[in-house]
């Protein structure tokens, strides 16, 4: 349950960055936050209910899976023609696309070890008390970055499309109110 959630998650992902693009990021950030109450709900029930962790994990796998479900087809009804392949890769294509996508992927693995390492670290060292009251107290000193993160949602996409359109004093003015 919980790996095709991570998966369902990922593809999910992959949709924002298309609705960034066509400049339909608040329909998917109300999309992206209404699956994140609903499987809020139904863990709560499911925990109420069944007191079973397989359950709750199928219950949050399944409304991810709507939630997918739903976002690309609202995209699909507006951007029809970005489900239609155009390119026919090459071998040498690929290739070329292979230093940057790999690269690309260091972002998350980063992350990963920077969160789950110094962890297992703290848990190798100290032991699973120490953990418990370290990942607590780095849940609250990671608030700003929560903030900083948030921030960054809202303004980016207009960054990108002042951009993408050479506007830049928009750019200045939104990088001076985002700071």
């Amino acid at each position: 349950g919980l790996c095709s959630y991570v998966i369902f998650r990922l593809q999910f992902s992959a949709l924002s960055a298309a609705y960034t693009g066509f400049g339909r990021y608040g329909e998917f950030g109300f999309i992206d936050n209404a699956a994140q109450l609903a499987e809020f709900a139904a863990m709560a029930l499911v925990i109420i209910v069944t007191k079973d962790a397989g359950s709750v994990a199928i219950a949050m796998s399944l409304l991810r899976l709507t939630a997918l479900l739903f976002a690309w087809r609202r995209l699909r009804q507006h951007e029809a023609w970005i489900f239609e392949p155009i390119f026919a890769g090459t071998f040498a294509e690929l290739r070329r696309m292979a230093v940057p996508a790999t690269m690309f992927m260091i972002f998350p693995l980063g992350s990963a070890i920077s969160t789950q390492g110094f962890t297992t670290l703290v848990s190798y060292t100290f032991g699973p008390v120490a953990v418990v009251s370290f990942t607590t107290i780095r849940t609250f000193v990671r608030l700003i970055e929560q903030f900083i993160s948030i921030s960054y949602g809202v303004v980016q996409p207009e960054i990108a499309i002042a951009s993408g359109t050479e506007s830049f004093e928009t750019m200045r003015k939104l990088h001076r109110i985002s700071v």
